[in-house]
């Protein structure tokens, strides 16, 4: 029977940009925009996916400096 078949979990999707944590915004749009454009500069074109590995690359020096999750850092 239908009934007892146990559903599957769906996966949530999130319904305005209010829905997602603002350290996720980023990983977010690569996730789902992957090439597109995430900015132009004169005549280089980075992508979504661009620029969330170059934050991470970003990250992962400054953890290596000492600084630690959720600290705040001014660049």
């Amino acid at each position: 029977h239908p009934q007892d078949t146990p559903r599957q979990p769906r996966a949530l999707k999130p319904t305005t940009m209010a829905d997602i944590p603002l350290t996720r915004i980023l990983a977010f749009h690569a996730e789902h925009k992957g090439e597109a454009p995430a900015y132009r500069l004169d005549d280089e074109i980075v992508s979504w996916r661009a620029l969330e590995r170059d934050a991470e690359r970003r990250a992962i020096t400054l953890a290596a400096l000492g600084v630690e999750r959720d600290e705040r850092v001014a660049l």
